[in-house]
């Protein structure tokens, strides 16, 4: 059978973010490398945010591997290479940054004469994220056809609650609203599902949701078998043990119309990490109930997102069918590098609007991704997947990031409203 590929696309413009003014030291060196200006120097740039970085914490900067050559008339652009230092002086960011600066008033250089430059001594603060957005009493987005709150958690209640709500392949009955893997009991990706009281995967102690990608080297997590666990949550049980007495899904489902909300930051990247590489694969999904395929298998799985590390400034809103647990399309949004901010630096709320005839997907109250409305109407769950994948254009390859860290995906609240 041929898959009939459809996409619809907008590409949004690449976002800028504001320039910053830093004072430090100048340094000019001639060709033999003797220093022939030394002063105080302003210069503006936009600096990270970088995600490892402590929020509010201040760091040392230099800027060096830079040419200029004498005369110029106003502010000129330059690139070199940033270099930023922690309080012990370990270096924590290097990375190639354009900045902009003024040095006409430099007159006693000799015209035409290239010199190298460096300006140390300046400090960087790392910004601090915005305030941890909390579930709205209405939803975010322009959807009135679904008043009723029927499905939310708000992340906040500490580790304990956290722990209470979950189970590892249910029933869903009484405080369980949680199972941690999917409904259908399926795996994928190439990482292990976490187990119930892994608190490294499930965590609620920053007042805030954390499932973590980490790897279970010996001595640092649960297992210690060196393999890497995915952090993932399911509104719904079936496989497993997870079904009623009448062989009936428990836990948490809904049929269109609806509107799911959910606020996150993608797991950020650590400086040793390979771009591209490291593979991670943060999402939230709704699936089908796996108790009521049709009688050839037919299922649905609708993205809310899938963000992968290698570009996370290049989200994926898309849907797929399967059939005998095939995948026959699969459908979705095309978007270039910067189309939109790092959405692993800070806190973004995504939507996703379903009724009978169109699907809408929100970032941040914009609407980026429009596709009619496709199946056989049956109800969703979601699943809230912190995972990782072994690159693509390495099969056998190991996964690119570091093994001795933990990478959280971080979740404020998640949110379903329905007739």
């Amino acid at each position: 059978m041929k898959t009939l590929i459809c996409v619809f696309y907008l590409i949004l413009g690449t976002a800028v973010l504001a320039q910053q003014t830093y004072t430090g030291n100048l340094l000019l060196y001639n060709g033999k490398g003797q220093v022939v200006d030394s002063q105080s120097q302003s210069f503006t740039a936009n600096i990270g945010p970088f995600g490892w970085l402590t929020p509010g914490a201040s760091y040392g900067g230099s800027l060096s591997n830079w040419s200029y050559t004498s005369p110029s008339s106003g502010a000129i652009s330059i690139t070199g290479t940033l270099k930023l230092y922690d309080s012990q002086g370990n270096l924590v960011a290097s990375q190639s940054q354009t900045f902009s600066t003024d040095l006409s008033g430099i007159g006693w250089l000799a015209n035409g004469q290239a010199y190298l430059g460096t300006i140390q001594n300046w400090l960087y603060t790392a910004p601090s994220p915005s305030p941890v957005p909390r579930l709205p009493s209405k939803p975010s987005n322009p959807v009135t056809d679904c008043p009723n709150l029927v499905f939310s958690d708000s992340f906040n209640q500490g580790e304990a609650e956290l722990q209470s709500e979950l189970s590892q392949s249910g029933p869903i009955t009484g405080q369980v609203k949680w199972i941690t893997n999917r409904a259908d009991g399926i795996d994928w990706g190439d990482a292990n599902w976490a187990t119930v009281g892994d608190k490294t995967a499930f965590n609620d102690t920053a007042g805030y949701l954390q499932l973590t990608i980490t790897n279970h080297q010996k001595g640092l997590n649960l297992g210690g078998d060196g393999n890497w666990w995915t952090g993932g949550l399911s509104t719904l049980a079936y496989a497993n043990g997870g079904a009623d007495s009448n062989g009936n899904s428990t836990g948490f489902k809904v049929k269109p119309p609806f509107y799911v909300e959910i606020a996150c930051i993608m797991p950020a990247l650590a400086p040793t990490d390979t771009p591209n590489v490291t593979a991670f694969w943060p999402s939230v999904s709704l699936y089908t109930d796996p108790a009521l395929t049709t009688a050839n298998g037919y299922s649905e799985e609708l993205d809310m997102f899938e963000c992968y590390s290698s570009d996370y400034t290049a989200p994926v809103f898309s849907w797929h069918t399967f059939s005998d647990g095939r995948q026959t399309g699969a459908y979705g949004s095309i978007f270039s590098h910067g189309a939109f901010l790092d959405l692993s630096k800070d806190w973004h709320i995504y939507g996703l609007w379903v009724d009978a005839t169109s699907m809408t997907w929100y970032l941040d109250s914009r609407v980026v991704f429009t596709a009619p409305t496709v199946g056989a109407n049956l109800p969703y769950y979601v699943v809230i997947a912190a995972q990782t994948i072994k690159p693509s254009n390495d099969d056998s390859g190991a996964i690119g990031a570091s093994p001795s860290l933990a990478y959280p995906m971080d979740i404020a609240y998640i949110g379903v409203w329905a007739q």
